[in-house]
């Protein structure tokens, strides 16, 4: 028996208009493979605060400061769609269902293959923002960080 968990989940920017088919898809994945989960109402985070995704996104500024700013550029003007997901192990019951993060390179059925639409490999010759449509805590430990970080946002 696994560990009950929760997780955070959102649909990132410039995606707005594929949102909720986006956590809809998600789902059907998730009762698809029997996973039992709840999940928070979306919330939708107009302008969220550059703060907030700064910290969310820290890697990034040492990975590439570049990149790291047309990122927060990009969530500075856009929309995001928060919920939360819980369950039994159901960290690797979204990120299995969500696909690798190179959109590229995620399965067909996977959320970001089904709705891919930019590839890892332009965004880093471009140094730019990589649009694979949503996030999903990585583990655990992120998941409390990042659940922190937005929990003024989540219901």
């Amino acid at each position: 028996m696994g560990e009950n968990e929760e997780t955070l989940v959102f649909v990132k920017p410039r995606n707005e208009d594929i949102a909720y088919y986006v956590f809809d898809y998600l789902c059907e994945l998730l009762n698809r493979d029997k996973i039992e989960y709840t999940k928070s109402k979306t919330n939708p985070v107009i302008c969220p605060p550059e703060k907030i995704v700064s910290e969310h996104y820290r890697d990034l500024r040492f990975f590439d400061g570049e990149i790291f700013r047309d990122t927060i550029e990009v969530y500075k003007n856009g929309t995001i769609f928060l919920q939360t997901y819980s369950g039994e192990d159901i960290i690797s019951g979204v990120r299995k269902n969500i696909g690798n993060t190179a959109p590229e390179r995620a399965e067909d059925w996977t959320v970001r293959g089904y709705f891919r639409r930019d590839s890892l490999e332009n965004a880093l010759k471009q140094k730019r923002y990589l649009n694979n449509v949503i996030h999903a805590s990585s583990d655990a430990s992120e998941a409390k960080r990042e659940l922190g970080l937005w929990n003024d946002f989540l219901d």
